[in-house]
């Protein structure tokens, strides 16, 4: 097979949700066809990772030149983040289209791609995400449409659980984006989403070329480099994922507001450490005044922090796809609490492979119950590990995927 793969971002280094998955896809497909790479390569997310663009550039060329016949990687976005958004959300209320297509329109991609096409025969595009629909929707070519989430889903939740005007907002983008994913799913050949739930969600809207391709864990990487150890005392509670994301944000003020300060008041003692880029001024000003509650932001390897925690514990109350910070939870065998939506998508059992919370008082009783209970630690900690070997193994995955590639391009 011959695919050029369509992205808004280059998806390395594989660090957060989206990028884990895009990453390990292209690697897996990698194995079974010849990948060319065309992609945005936005400013504010290459200075995330690297001190200088260009260096940076030339790194993420070179990792993911191990995958890929092709690679050209497109500066976007050279406004600051915060005016870009607010520039494109503004353009997005006088036009019809989404917000998701506006902020990623590139004169230089679509040149690219016209050039692209006219001197490749490709077997089939992969559109890594639904905002870059307008470059191919008059193709007459097999186009793959990958959803990380089913965005207007998501925006539905959101906007349930704000108030008004920015509701109104939400609610128009909600609008907007779901007229685009009939449209769009319509015409690709297979809409490929992370979980039986988002299928499903294409489904109530009449979308039903559907095929699950569900996220998964690196093992290689996700590996504890020593034994999970439970005991009765010390809770060392964890949460990782980039606080920019809006269920990663709603999961830690809520958290920070509701469950912390019930469990403060309880005679264990307990900390939590939250790891990941960005930040929050709530959760700032706790850690300045109490050295249980540590804000450790973007940290080159998250396993370290992992294995020194006892819970993981992740009260999303949002968002859509799987959540990959559970998937590497479970991987890395830590007995995780979590709210039901934060494992949509995931086979887990309440009482086997997690333990379910909704309300701060149900988190907090978890936390303690949990702690006090070693032998509970160490069968959550081991079905979780077999779990992600037998299901989530992205070589597992990666076969599942190449099959679907190739129905496709036959």
């Amino acid at each position: 097979m011959k695919i050029l793969w369509l992205s808004h971002f280059a998806p390395y280094p594989p660090k957060g949700g989206a990028s884990q998955r895009s990453y390990n896809m292209l690697k897996q497909l990698s194995k079974y066809a010849d990948v060319s790479l065309l992609s945005l390569a936005p400013y504010s997310k290459i200075a995330s990772f690297f001190n200088n663009y260009e260096a940076g550039i030339e790194e993420i060329e070179h990792e993911l030149g191990k995958y890929c016949d092709e690679i050209r990687l497109i500066p976007h976005g050279r406004h600051k983040r915060q005016t870009a958004k607010t520039l494109n959300a503004l353009k997005s209320l006088v036009r019809n289209d989404p917000y998701d297509v506006v902020c990623l329109e590139s004169k230089e991609l679509e040149t690219s791609l016209t050039k692209a096409l006219a001197e490749n025969n490709y077997d089939a595009i992969h559109l890594d995400t639904i905002g870059l629909w307008p470059y191919v929707a008059n193709l007459d070519i097999p186009l793959i449409l990958n959803h990380h989430n089913i965005e207007s889903q998501m925006l539905q939740r959101r906007a349930s659980k704000t108030s008004w005007p920015l509701s109104q907002y939400i609610r128009s983008q909600e609008s907007k984006l779901q007229k685009l994913e009939i449209q769009a799913g319509a015409k690709a050949r297979i809409n490929v989403t992370c979980s039986r739930d988002d299928g499903q969600r294409l489904s109530e809207i009449g979308i039903d070329n559907v095929a699950e391709i569900p996220n998964g864990v690196d093992l290689s990487y996700f590996s504890r480099r020593q034994n999970y150890q439970a005991t009765e005392s010390g809770i060392d509670l964890i949460f990782a994922g980039g606080l920019e994301w809006y269920p990663n944000r709603d999961a830690m003020i809520f958290f920070a507001k509701k469950v912390w300060p019930q469990l403060k008041a309880k005679p264990q003692a307990a900390t939590m450490t939250v790891v990941g880029r960005g930040s929050i001024p709530l959760l700032n000003n706790i850690a300045a005044t109490d050295s249980s509650f540590k804000v450790a932001g973007f940290v080159p390897d998250v396993r370290t922090y992992l294995e020194q925690a006892s819970i993981y514990v992740c009260p999303i109350r949002d968002g859509g796809g799987t959540k990959l910070k559970v998937l590497d939870a479970l991987g890395m065998g830590i007995p995780l609490i979590a709210h039901p939506i934060a494992c949509e998508g995931i086979n887990v059992r309440n009482g086997e492979h997690v333990i379910f919370a909704e309300t701060p008082k149900q988190f907090c009783d978890a936390i303690l119950s949990l702690s006090a209970a070693p032998e509970l630690k160490m069968k959550l900690s081991a079905n979780g590990r077999q779990l992600i070997e037998e299901q989530y193994c992205y070589n597992k995955i990666g076969e599942k995927m190449a099959k679907v590639y190739q129905l496709i391009c036959s």
